[in-house]
């Protein structure tokens, strides 16, 4: 256990409870009933936080391990009280951003150093909650397996290996867009070409350069994190190199607020610097997934996408990654495109006080500060 994090751990145990769950602790697919001895009723730990930068969430100082060797697993829910008296309760604690556009979440993502509280694609929570430097909270067990069934139904856990996957395109989550009227040879999307944090920047920077990528939209960075990245001694991305050395990179380092005043202001300086290049455009955030699929899908919209190609553009990412299909699990495949797609589109019917995806894009465009004629010279320039 990571003790230097933890500051109070309490475990008051008032009773043994017999526990019948259903499922919880086997196989998703197992239909066995786990009868379990629970001898925690109330399981809370005081911990330091801090401010999460990227998205606007709040970092515990406590990692995923050590959280979990207290007591707390992936499918339970908690209470969390801050000291300025902010009180959450019933928050699912998750492995992955497997709630709806707008909910709070507690998690340990694949990845992470620490346990986080985050609001999936929403505002900057530290801020609305009011916390400032030195804050704590404490986190109290709610329920056991209190979100069991969310957590075993997305599940959703990829490797690092490239012998795991059996392209590099899959590896890197790297493909060509070409649904709706958008021209073969115009637009790209896959995994960072620069951060290497997966070991497929070399993978995604070769594609982009045998594609004849010519100018890159990098959501997920700013300057000084790709400074690092280039300095870093496992950086193997030339095309991306020569690119940012040109001046052919916008790294407009997004968070995952969408309908948020600076994301849009961000978007459109990155549309703009692209605009004011040519040749092909591959647009990236991390994996590819959550960010670039949201651009991507608005994008897709305004050239004319039907909702259908749109889904099912966004959902081969989760078969690259976690070979999720609607033929292996059309479950599993239906909760992730109404829990995590559907919401792209709900942000931009409201944007745009619509249901017509070409005017929702075109709408969600001109709140970015693009102008008509930008617009239609970002159509032409993807189609024509």
């Amino acid at each position: 256990m990571d003790h230097k994090y933890i500051s109070t751990a309490l475990f008051v145990c008032t009773a043994v409870v017999i526990a019948a769950i259903s499922g919880c602790g086997t196989d998703k697919n197992s239909a066995s009933v786990t009868e379990r001895v629970i001898t925690v009723q109330k399981l809370s730990v005081e911990l330091p936080v801090s401010p999460e930068e990227k998205f606007g969430g709040i970092r515990f100082e406590c990692s995923p391990e050590a959280f979990t060797e207290l007591g707390f697993e992936p499918g339970d829910t908690v209470d969390i009280e801050f000291d300025n008296g902010v009180k959450l309760e019933q928050l699912p604690f998750l492995s992955g951003f497997y709630v709806k556009r707008g909910n709070n979440l507690l998690i340990a993502y694949p990845g992470y150093d620490v346990i986080q509280l985050q609001q999936n694609c929403g505002s900057n929570i530290w801020k609305d909650f009011g916390l400032t430097e030195g804050a704590k909270a404490v986190i109290t067990l709610c329920k056991k397996c209190g979100c069991y069934d969310i957590e075993t139904s997305f599940k959703l856990i990829y490797t690092d290996d490239r012998e795991d996957y059996s392209t590099d395109a899959q590896f890197a989550n790297f493909r060509e867009v070409t649904v709706g009227d958008i021209r073969p040879g115009r637009l790209y999307r896959s995994a960072s070409p620069c951060d290497n944090s997966h070991s497929r920047a070399a993978y995604s920077d070769r594609l982009a350069s045998e594609n004849g990528v010519k100018f890159i939209i990098d959501l997920a960075d700013n300057d000084t994190e790709i400074a690092e990245y280039m300095s870093a001694p496992d950086f193997n991305s030339p095309h991306f190199r020569e690119l940012y050395g040109n001046g052919r990179v916008a790294a407009i380092n997004l968070s995952a607020d969408y309908g948020s005043d600076v994301y849009k202001e961000k978007l459109g300086k990155g549309f703009t610097a692209y605009l004011d290049s040519d040749g092909a455009l591959l647009i990236h955030c991390t994996e590819g997934k959550d960010r670039t699929g949201f651009v991507l899908a608005m994008l897709e919209a305004l050239c004319g996408a039907t909702l259908d190609e749109m889904k099912a553009d966004y959902m081969l990412t989760f078969n690259n990654y976690y070979g999720v299909s609607r033929d292996k699990d059309a479950v599993q495949y239906d909760l992730i495109v109404s829990t995590l797609f559907d919401c792209f589109i709900e942000l931009l019917n409201e944007n745009a006080g619509s249901t017509d995806l070409k005017l929702c894009a075109e709408k969600y465009l001109l709140s970015c500060g693009l102008t008509e004629v930008q617009i239609d010279r970002l159509r032409e320039r993807l189609t024509s």
